[in-house]
């Protein structure tokens, strides 16, 4: 039996990770993640027996971390109390402290989950994602009845959608992750100061 190697390994989930972000999972072709990785299709066999093994060997670390963000979020000991900021600037500068906790959101792993995953068991992560951050926010935030001027489930489909969006045109751009962050911050505040009177 052929001993593993960690770089062969390693070139394997680089050339895997890139073929399912150009073709998605459905459009991924293991020979040619075997061709980019440099080895031969039979050695890549040896490492990973599917294109499912791989594809979840690749997210199914951020899915859980993504589990754990949500589930961070609603526990009592991480909850800020926004409701009592009444300062404009303060309340910008400790929202944008809260949301610096969501940091799993904003990656290449995670695109891959919520953009490239149909046809695997994480197809439902991208929903997942919506009902866990509208979850969070009306715990959040003590919204005035009719003052939304979207439905929360609505906004945080829309604005995963162009996080997406986002990745899809930056993802070669070193500066990615700050990006990504900077447009959820913006479209997260913008959304909630409209909604709250400070």
């Amino acid at each position: 039996m052929q001993v593993k190697k960690d770089a062969v390994q390693k070139a394997i989930i680089k050339a895997a990770t890139d073929e399912f972000l150009k073709y998605g999972y459905a459009g991924a072709s293991m020979r040619r993640m075997a061709k980019a990785a440099g080895t031969g299709l039979g050695n890549f066999y040896n490492y990973f027996s599917s294109k499912d093994e791989i594809f979840a060997y690749i997210v199914s670390d951020q899915y859980a971390k993504t589990q754990a963000y949500i589930a961070r979020s609603l526990s009592e000991n991480m909850i800020v109390d926004f409701k009592n900021i009444r300062d404009t600037r303060l309340f910008c500068q400790e929202f944008k402290r809260w949301l610096v906790r969501s940091d799993p959101l904003f990656n290449k792993n995670m695109f891959l989950l919520l953009d490239c995953s149909t046809g695997t068991h994480f197809q439902s992560a991208k929903d997942e994602l919506v009902v866990g951050l509208t979850q969070v926010f009306t715990t959040l935030f003590d919204f005035p009845k009719g003052s939304l001027a979207v439905p929360p489930f609505l906004f945080f489909e829309q604005t995963i959608n162009n996080l997406l969006q986002i990745v899809r045109k930056y993802q070669k751009d070193p500066q990615l992750k700050q990006i990504a962050f900077n447009s959820f911050y913006s479209s997260c505040l913008g959304y909630i100061l409209c909604a709250i009177n400070i």
